[in-house]
């Protein structure tokens, strides 16, 4: 059985962590995972361990770097895999460096991001993405990417070498729920006939939800519809001092609910009636495709795969713009007041996923790249 190494920044609970259970979870039985975090255990690392996938943990720091780093190398040599694959910037170049170092060829790097602007990151993920773009043409085969927009992007700040997409894939069987109660699932006060919108994201600058506020705002001034919007996501509760300040701005105190984190996600999307993303830039937009695989129509600005994912089984409309976003969600209210048009825009959602994106096809495209 041939052998991969997955060497991941971190097992939280985040878009590359979830792909990466799943892939290794799936072709258990053709390829020998084992799993290297660079830090802590996170989320992922038990459930890895429930599927008798092999995790160590470095929790490397500034301060250890050096004794952590061999500890890597160390690792690699004695486990002498067929493949290493690596998942996210630190990763990239860390996990690159050391896999060469122990006389690994076939190194895949991942790269998950895509039309984002480098010039608004942190200057530490700056200085670690211009890194990676330095050695991008001598550590890796090959850089596998997520998305076709991801392409476009890495170049233009200076990667080089081969890149092969592979769309995320999902278990179609843990998307298909039943919807609960409304009420019992969004804790919110939602009337029978209330239309409910709801963004899954985690709190970040990329997400942009000042635009996704201002345009339920216009949405509800301009066609004086009755509908909630839920926010769901790591960072968005009410202890969000900037969020909560956005929906007293935009006087949406009793239309919006600040959910927080969320354990079970198809649960909660299967209770919307629309999912929005409002982001300013992403790679491939995981929580499209989930809403979709729940039968929720989606609502998304055009920023990474998202036109690929959700193509004419949705509306897209233009980054940083509230107004635009308004207005697709006036169509989708529009629409969704015809019962039999929004049941066949609901099953052509979970269709096309199914056709696009399930787990076996991801899996069997990851195999191709490592194996030939």
């Amino acid at each position: 059985m041939k052998k991969t190494l997955h060497i991941i920044t971190g097992l939280n609970d985040g878009g590359a962590e979830g792909v990466l259970y799943r892939l290794v979870k799936f072709s258990k039985c053709d390829v020998d995972h084992k799993v290297v975090s660079l830090t802590g255990p996170g989320k992922y690392k038990a459930l890895l361990e429930s599927e008798g996938i092999e995790v160590d943990c470095l929790h490397l720091s500034p301060f250890n770097f050096i004794f952590k780093f061999y500890t890597l190398y160390s690792l690699i040599k004695k486990t002498k895999p067929d493949v290493v694959q690596t998942w996210l910037y630190h990763a990239d170049i860390i996990g690159g460096l050391a896999s060469r170092l122990a006389g690994q060829k076939n190194i895949f790097w991942g790269l998950r991001q895509a039309d984002f602007d480098i010039k608004k990151m942190k200057l530490s993920s700056k200085v670690v993405m211009k890194t990676c773009a330095v050695f991008s043409g001598l550590l890796p085969r090959a850089h596998v990417t997520c998305a076709e927009a991801a392409i476009r992007s890495h170049r233009n700040i200076g990667y080089r070498g081969d890149f092969k997409v592979v769309p995320n894939g999902y278990d179609l069987a843990k998307f298909s729920v039943v919807p609960g109660q409304k009420n019992q699932v969004l804790r919110g006060d939602i009337g029978e006939k209330q239309l409910v919108f709801g963004m899954v994201a985690r709190f970040d600058a990329a997400k942009d939800h000042e635009n996704l506020l201002q345009a339920f705002s216009l949405y509800l001034n301009d066609s004086g519809a009755d509908a909630k919007l839920i926010i769901v996501g790591k960072g968005c509760d009410e202890s969000n001092e900037v969020l909560k300040a956005h929906v007293v701005k935009y006087g949406l105190q009793e239309h919006v609910v600040l959910f927080g984190q969320c354990d079970n996600i198809p649960l909660l999307m299967s209770c919307l009636d629309v999912h929005v993303l409002s982001s300013e830039y992403e790679g491939f937009p995981n929580v499209l495709a989930e809403a979709m695989a729940c039968g929720i129509p989606c609502i998304s600005t055009d920023v990474g795969d998202a036109k690929l994912i959700v193509e004419d089984n949705g509306w897209i409309v233009p980054a940083k713009n509230a107004q635009a976003l308004a207005q697709a969600m006036q169509d989708a209210s529009k629409l969704n007041s015809d019962a039999a048009q929004w049941s066949e825009l609901k099953k052509r959602c979970r269709s096309s996923v199914a056709e696009k994106y399930s787990l076996a096809k991801m899996a069997e495209n990851f195999s191709t790249i490592w194996f030939g």
